[in-house]
């Protein structure tokens, strides 16, 4: 799990970016219900993760933290993957192209879906984002 700071940025661009109903988006360790119906809604559930937090200078008491903010695109499996990969590019553009700011985002990918659970009934297509932010004391 990462720090609070370059979570709460990855969130703010996601949700500022309306690629999908903010309902319809799973937080870590907050409330959900999947969606119903038929078929049901597609849904986003996200990862956020620090994989390293470092000294940048021995003296200079500034730290570097590198992960990867992770959505997945979650659709009914055998609905097919044209929406899924439709939302997941709209999910990386939001990281793209933006101005100067603690949160840097160096690029990502659209990985290549597969089941996402063992009952078989959603189908996980994953964008990964990866991000460096500069904690300064």
């Amino acid at each position: 799990m990462s720090s609070f700071v370059p979570f709460d940025d990855a969130r703010t661009l996601l949700l500022a970016g309306n690629v999908i109903d903010p309902a319809l988006i799973h937080w870590p360790n907050e409330p959900f219900v999947e969606p119903t119906g038929e078929p049901p809604a597609i849904f986003l559930s996200i990862e956020c993760v620090g994989d390293l937090i470092a000294p940048i200078e021995m003296t200079g008491g500034a730290w570097e933290e590198q992960g990867c903010f992770y959505v997945h695109v979650n659709t009914p499996a055998g609905f097919g993957t044209d929406e899924a990969r439709k939302i997941a590019k709209n999910v990386s553009n939001l990281y793209r192209d933006l101005p100067p700011r603690n949160v840097v985002y160096r690029g990502g990918s659209i990985g290549n879906g597969q089941p996402s659970e063992p009952t078989g009934h959603w189908w996980q297509l994953t964008v990964s984002i990866d991000w460096i932010y500069q904690d300064q004391p």
